[in-house]
């Protein structure tokens, strides 16, 4: 975080920080919902703002993007405006993972069949540039509602409820997860991983909360599959987005302060890769009421 503020006088100091060209960002996504036989794949182009800058990111018009599969599968996006992408993924439903500000979307309405195991590849080409980037689809685990426990005295101090979710990740394979938890109008969200767990069984709580929960409450929650690669990106984002609550900025803005490359690359030259990521995964969802 670059504006300090110091307790002594109340004094906030704004550091110069010398802004680079906008940079292209790519949130690319196939978020497959367990149970269901379709998906919409959505791509959203964006550029980089000036750090300090509350701005929405210009537009990404005239885009050709489109997936393909290694089965002779193809898909053409199309441009769509914000309503309509408003209206596919209402708020409350919260499919996504990503916050849009500014910037084009293009996706593909009619839906694609989604497979397991299967691989995706994006292909942008956006003003004389062709990047491309791969991702696989993988299975994407169920909270357990039989395992799940409340405790009246829990938190720091013994007077908070709070819920405790479990899972089972999937044996022989990389387990790493976003967690998407809402409660009332707020939300929670954050990652876990295999790296220090041997048997693949995750929890999650919901301590995250500020408000307090109460009888009859209703937490909502969102499970992702993601790569390893896709969790960096997404504790990267994670710790960007604090640092812009922190000096008044609101939601997770297009501000970036660090150059964070994703899977997806230039056909030709790295240096010219942009920001951001393709995801592909299935997530599920599970609703709990406070006891």
């Amino acid at each position: 975080m670059l504006s300090f503020a110091l307790s002594s006088c109340e004094e906030v100091i704004t550091l110069d920080i010398d802004n680079e060209k906008p940079q292209l960002v790519v949130d690319a996504y196939i978020d497959w919902k367990k149970g269901d036989t379709q998906a919409i794949p959505v791509v959203h182009l964006s550029y980089t703002t000036d750090y300090y800058s509350n701005l929405p990111s210009p537009k990404a018009t005239g885009a050709a993007v489109k997936i393909t599969t290694y089965h002779s599968e193809e898909y053409i996006l199309q441009e769509i405006s914000h309503q309509q992408f408003a209206n596919i993924f209402p708020p409350t439903e919260y499919p996504t993972v990503s916050n849009h500000i500014g910037g084009t979307i293009y996706a593909f309405l009619d839906g694609i069949t989604p497979v397991l195991g299967r691989d995706y590849i994006l292909h942008i080409e956006y003003e004389g540039e062709k990047y491309v980037a791969k991702a696989r689809m993988k299975e994407t685990a169920i909270v357990d509602p039989s395992r799940t426990q409340q405790n009246d005295n829990g938190g720091i101090f013994g007077n908070k409820t709070e819920a405790r979710f479990f899972f089972n990740g999937f044996a022989n394979e990389e387990n790493a997860y976003l967690v998407r938890m809402k409660h009332k109008q707020k939300e929670d969200r954050y990652t876990l991983d295999d790296k220090f767990i041997s048997d693949q069984k995750f929890f999650f709580t919901t301590n995250g909360f500020q408000e307090e929960l109460k009888k009859g409450d209703q937490i909502y929650v969102s499970l992702y599959r993601i790569s390893y690669e896709y969790k960096q990106i997404i504790d990267f984002l994670a710790d960007v987005a604090i640092n812009d609550q922190g000096r008044g900025a609101g939601p997770p803005s297009n501000n970036i302060p660090a150059r964070i490359l994703g899977n997806v690359t230039h056909e030709t030259n790295p240096k010219k890769n942009p920001l951001g990521a393709f995801r592909v995964g299935q997530y599920s969802e599970f609703q709990y009421i406070v006891k």
